[in-house]
């Protein structure tokens, strides 16, 4: 499904790369550790205020304390302004162990077929998805 889309996106010019996309936290360390856990991904920076993960593609998740942090709240009729897209072999098992990891479900459900959306530790919205 993605694959005839992403072709057809590597003819336009290239502007700028994605290398990192970074959360707001009220813990760094915490959050990037649920991240870890998910991803395997290696930590490359750690400072009290700040956590990065990276992956062998070389995309890094960053996790920066926020004063004051407000965690996201979203619902079915205001989804996130931002999700991250999880891949999975198999959903229910990922769903699982993300949950084991302290994922949340939202109150409301929004799964469609092939991806299932969860609630990070401080409510940042991701899913898990075989659609890749």
């Amino acid at each position: 499904m993605f694959n005839t889309r992403c072709e057809a996106i590597r003819s336009v010019p290239r502007m700028a790369n994605v290398i990192s996309i970074t959360l707001t936290t009220a813990d760094p360390a915490k959050l990037a550790a649920f991240y870890q856990q998910a991803t395997g991904y290696d930590v490359v920076y750690e400072s009290p205020d700040s956590v990065y993960l990276a992956g062998a593609d070389g995309l890094r998740l960053g996790f920066d304390r926020v004063e004051g942090f407000i965690p996201p709240a979203w619902s079915s009729a205001q989804l996130p302004a931002l999700r991250l897209d999880l891949a999975a072999d198999e959903l229910q098992d990922a769903e699982a162990r993300m949950l084991a990891l302290g994922a949340t479900r939202p109150g409301h459900r929004l799964d469609t077929e092939g991806w299932i959306f969860l609630a990070d530790p401080e409510g940042h919205a991701f899913c898990l998805t075989t659609v890749y």
